[in-house]
């Protein structure tokens, strides 16, 4: 195999796949990236077995064929090439590959291609196409409150719900929950839990323009592009009913600038310690307050003025998850709802967009 590759290229399509490969693979070839070129392009594929993922770029083939590199120490080297570079690639009898870019030479060690699992065999099902940008967008919103480490796999997962007239995303670690609905006409209904890895990988490859064609199969979902694959395994079991952890009350609510809440909340958040880790917010009229007060680093408030005339209440929340959600939205100001200091708030964004993100509050003394 012999390849002219431009470095910015190689770059982008490595970035998209690097992050399937785990720091301690169960496989030598799970390290690896496989480099397969035919008519002027070259395929990049990674898998841990779970999540396997396709790129494709252009390139000048010099001569077919395939080979293995080291994935994150190849990444590596081609990120420090100089900009703008024309990268050889070659493969040698040995199975080594070498990369040349004028008089920088480098030598890697390889395997031979069989050793690779490939490409997993793709079940025929159900096929959909959405907007890569809303799909972008849904994900990022709602990603953050899913429990990487939670014991219960299904939670350890996004809810891709599927309804005739509707998409609905949801995450939840139980101490939060994020919820978006997008109008969507489905040919099918189903619910599926999607893995947080591939969430992140599609977030991060998903472009803002063009679409996405969706196939899900039976423990198998994938999302195909021109220059993409992903081909991932489903969560099994059931997620929990979300609709329970919406308030079924009115809640007290306020208008507020969301880049001020999201100053005031990093401020305030600046004295919190590992034994007090909350901060309070007082919603007096006109005002909502973002306070602290402790032993160990002192004491801070911040008042932001709001459009508010009712009862004073008081509750506290970790700031962590108050940014988590305030850093993703793209509205200019954020309603903030509450009913009680013991009961979960809601934010939502002061748009149309159907979407919740309802927060436990923290106990305190």
């Amino acid at each position: 195999m012999g390849i002219g590759v431009k470095r910015n290229d190689l770059l982008d399509g490595l970035q998209g796949i690097v992050g399937i490969i785990g720091p301690r693979p169960t496989l030598a070839a799970l390290s690896y990236i496989f480099l397969e070129t035919e008519d002027n392009k070259l395929f990049l594929t990674a898998t841990d077995l779970e999540l396997t993922m396709r790129v494709v770029i252009p390139c000048e083939t010099k001569r077919k064929g395939s080979l293995l590199v080291p994935g994150r120490r190849f990444f590596s080297i081609i990120r420090e090439l100089p900009l703008g570079s024309e990268i050889n690639i070659v493969k040698e009898k040995t199975e080594k590959t070498k990369v040349t870019v004028g008089n920088i030479v480098f030598t890697l060690p390889g395997l031979k291609v069989e050793e690779f699992p490939g490409l997993p065999k793709v079940k025929k099902g159900a096929v959909l196409k959405m907007k890569q940008g809303v799909l972008k967008r849904m994900l990022k919103k709602t990603k953050f409150s899913v429990a990487p480490d939670e014991t219960r796999a299904y939670l350890r997962g996004l809810l891709f719900r599927l309804k005739k007239d509707s998409l609905v995303l949801v995450g939840t670690d139980t101490r939060r929950l994020a919820y978006i609905k997008k109008p969507y006409s489905s040919p099918t209904e189903t619910d599926l839990i999607l893995p947080l890895k591939l969430i992140d990988e599609l977030e991060k490859c998903l472009a803002e323009e063009g679409e996405v064609e969706v196939t899900i199969s039976p423990n198998q979902i994938i999302f195909k592009t021109a220059s993409l694959l992903i081909i991932s395994q489903l969560i099994e079991g059931r997620f929990p009913s979300y609709e329970v952890a919406f308030p079924s009350e009115e809640l007290k609510g306020v208008r507020v600038g969301r880049e001020k809440l999201i100053a005031a909340v990093r401020r305030i958040s600046l004295l919190t310690t590992e034994r007090h880790s909350s901060i309070r917010f007082d919603l007096i009229p006109q005002e909502i307050v973002v306070s602290i007060n402790t032993p160990e680093a002192g004491e801070a408030r911040e008042p932001i003025p709001v459009e508010y005339s009712g009862e004073k209440i008081a509750i506290s929340f970790n700031p962590v998850y108050v940014l988590d959600v305030l850093k993703n939205l793209e509205a200019e100001n954020v309603i903030v709802g509450i009913s009680d200091p013991l009961k979960p708030a809601l934010i939502r964004p002061d748009t149309e967009e159907e979407y919740k993100y309802i927060l436990m509050p923290v106990k305190t003394e």
